[in-house]
């Protein structure tokens, strides 16, 4: 899900600023069928932000970014034998 909301501040500089938030539910992070006690992720939601200035006729820009702000990490595999 994003959002974007761009305004002119003056005739010559733009202001902007961009959000994403992204979720996950709950998934499994091996093959239930083969093992039921499986490890599982837990559901979550990560936060990207990103503020910018851009100046028209020049062509310059300078942005504050900020990627999972949430700070949300999550496994993708999970096993019980070294790989």
């Amino acid at each position: 899900f994003g959002l974007q909301y761009e305004t002119a501040l003056t005739d010559a500089v733009d202001f902007s600023l961009r959000g994403t938030l992204r979720y996950s539910s709950t998934y499994d992070l091996q093959f239930r069928t083969s093992q039921p006690s499986a490890p599982r992720s837990a559901g979550s939601a990560v936060l990207d932000l990103e503020a910018r200035l851009a100046g028209s006729p020049v062509g310059w820009s300078i942005a504050l970014i900020g990627n999972n702000l949430t700070n949300v990490r999550r496994p993708v595999f999970a096993s019980e034998h070294v790989l």
